[in-house]
């Protein structure tokens, strides 16, 4: 079950990626969009971004998808500078973990 809805959400997440890049949408607007439809969930920003990565290598002529990907590129550069990403999808850092942990 988990498989088929993290396939859904990549799906979503690309499409979504690929219609704001065919309607001209502002780029940190639509970048905020794609975070709010991933949740805040990295790794679903992540895998979005290896498929495109992936579609964009196999067509290099492909114009929408390398924009697509720098869309995802911008809501990446967001979320990681404004603190965008749900806590609980951001990675720890090994000193931050031994911070938070029970003495």
């Amino acid at each position: 079950m988990a498989l088929v809805m993290a396939a859904t959400v990549w799906d979503r997440l690309e499409e979504q990626a690929i219609n704001a890049v065919r309607g001209r949408a502002d780029v940190d607007i639509a970048a905020r969009r794609l975070l709010a439809t991933a949740g805040g969930d990295r790794r679903m920003v992540l895998a979005t971004r290896l498929r495109l990565a992936a579609s964009a290598a196999g067509a290099p002529d492909a114009l929408e998808s390398r924009r697509a990907l720098a869309l995802l590129d911008r809501a990446i550069a967001l979320a990681g500078a404004e603190g965008l990403w749900h806590p609980v999808f951001s990675e720890l850092e090994s000193w931050e973990f031994a911070r938070h942990a029970a003495p």
